[in-house]
């Protein structure tokens, strides 16, 4: 991402440098004495399907599969493996999981209900300042319905991807526009109660994590 575009969203406020915790060394060697030991994020792929044809995606030579109920039993049992070794951070990612993934709000609910967990939906923000759309298989009026049934799920972490300046990130996602709305998003939360605005830089991608939870207390 082009330099002077970062320190333009440094300066509104949306952007704030961070530094890895860890160096590769670290990462190595805490594999290389347990690999489980200090895992504590989980992320669950429950779809390949997407609404977006973005020229980057990782998932493209990947079959789109049709939408679909989720079987929850399974992965509800996984929760309940991966809880006690200290897994708190879930992630829901895909294809497009908010548009496609009937059922994952049920998830994200019952991992909730675990103390000191967190959730988070990885999106393309192609909702955002949209009216009368289908979500996972439900319908909402608008973009604040949709923010509300999330809270009420349990889900506090909004995760978007910004791949360079506008004029790129349009192009690369293929739908003109969608860098200003996800700006405007990050900028229509700072009268809410919003956690700093955290920033990994890797290579050209920009991931934007930003947390709306519209008048609630943040719970993590």
């Amino acid at each position: 991402m082009d330099r002077s575009a970062i320190d333009r969203l440094i300066a509104q406020g949306l952007l704030q440098p961070a530094r890895p915790s860890l160096t590769p060394q670290d990462i190595v060697r805490r594999y290389r004495q347990n690999p489980l030991e200090h895992l504590t994020r989980l992320s669950f792929e429950l779809t390949t399907a997407c609404n977006f044809h973005c020229r980057h995606c990782r998932n493209a030579p990947a079959v789109r599969v049709a939408p679909a109920p989720i079987d929850l039993a399974p992965l509800k049992a996984v929760v309940d493996e991966a809880y006690p070794i200290g897994i708190r951070h879930f992630d829901f990612i895909g294809g497009e999981i908010s548009k496609f993934g009937n059922g994952w709000l049920e998830l994200a609910h019952y991992i909730r209900q675990k103390p000191g967990t967190t959730v988070a939906l990885f999106t393309n923000g192609g909702w955002l300042e949209q009216t009368d759309f289908t979500a996972a298989g439900v319908r909402y009026a608008d973009e604040s319905a949709y923010l509300d049934d999330l809270r009420q799920h349990g889900v506090r972490h909004l995760v978007f991807s910004l791949d360079g300046a506008e004029e790129r990130h349009d192009d690369w996602r293929r739908h003109r526009g969608l860098y200003r709305r996800i700006l405007n998003a990050l900028i229509s939360s700072s009268h809410l109660t919003v956690r700093p605005v955290r920033v990994v830089v890797e290579a050209i991608r920009v991931t934007i994590t930003s947390w709306l939870t519209r008048g609630l207390p943040l719970q993590c």
